[in-house]
This record gives C-alpha cells, sequence and structure tokens, in this order.
C-alpha cells in the first residue's frame, strides 16, 4: 500500500479527478498515481513516458490538451 497520509480516504473524493505524471518521477513513482486512481471513484490517470516530476512544462501541449478535455473545453 502506498505510505502517503489520505491513502486510505481517497474512496471519498466524489468530485471527477483528473490525475497526471510521469513515468520517469522519481520523487513521487506512477505506481502510487496508479494505486490513488483505482481507488478515486470517477478518476482519469494519464501517465506521460519520458517524462519526469513535472510533465506540465516537460510536455505541455500534451499536458493542456489533457487538462482542456478533462475540464470539457
Amino acid at each position: 500500500m502506498p505510505s502517503f497520509q489520505v491513502y486510505h480516504r481517497l474512496e471519498s473524493i466524489r468530485q471527477k479527478t483528473l490525475l497526471i505524471t510521469g513515468r520517469e518521477d522519481i520523487r513521487a513513482k506512477w505506481q502510487l498515481a496508479e494505486a490513488a486512481a483505482n481507488r478515486i471513484p470517477d478518476c482519469s490517470l494519464h501517465i506521460f513516458d519520458k517524462c519526469g516530476h513535472a510533465p506540465m512544462q516537460e510536455h505541455a501541449d500534451r499536458f493542456n490538451q489533457e487538462l482542456l478535455k478533462f475540464l470539457g473545453a
């Protein structure tokens, strides 16, 4: 089980949720995001290849596309 403090409360999230992470992130492993996404109802997870801790900077165009799609824009 992931070690972050709110893991046991993720199922209580009722808001549509978007998680974006990088597969090569050494600070927060993508497996942690995957475990969280599996517990959050109505969660969309995107794992960017060749990406570290800052997908919003490293893959700005793709990140913005996913965000706009999520927001329905």
